[in-house]
């Protein structure tokens, strides 16, 4: 997964290279990929403590019982549960070997890698393509 070698111009990409827990949320704002439509928060897919995954639709608010109108949460339509052996593997149970995503500006394509080493040294690569499809 390295869009830099397939001559694409690095002007275009946004690009996250290992993971900073600090900087998780931040990271899903920007890695953001949306159709105009839709808008899904960049959030790992396994998810991690203090994420805020979410998907947003446009004009649908809700102002029930609140003096706040908000933008109504859609279901969280990337959820994913990576496990070896019956062990969860994210990125506070298992050690992050190497971690990189890339958001194409050109495309819309949120591509990531994520290899993961757990308690007994086995490496898994989760590797995952993101995008809202613009298609009418």
């Amino acid at each position: 997964m390295n869009a830099d070698l397939d001559g694409d111009d690095s002007r275009w990409l946004v690009v996250e290279e290992g993971f900073d827990p600090t900087l998780a949320n931040t990271h899903e704002t920007l890695f953001t990929v949306g159709n105009g439509y839709l808008g899904t928060r960049g959030a790992l897919d396994e998810g991690h403590e203090g994420a805020l995954p979410g998907t947003f639709l446009r004009g649908v608010f809700d102002h029930h019982d609140s003096a706040v109108i908000d933008l109504v949460k859609a279901p969280d339509w990337v959820a994913l549960a990576v496990e070896v052996d019956g062990r969860r593997l994210d990125v506070t149970s298992a050690s992050v070997v190497r971690h990189r995503r890339v958001l194409d500006l050109r495309d819309g394509t949120l591509s990531r890698e994520t290899v993961f080493e757990d308690s007994e040294g086995r490496r898994t690569r989760v590797e995952t393509v993101r995008f809202a499809s613009s298609a009418k």
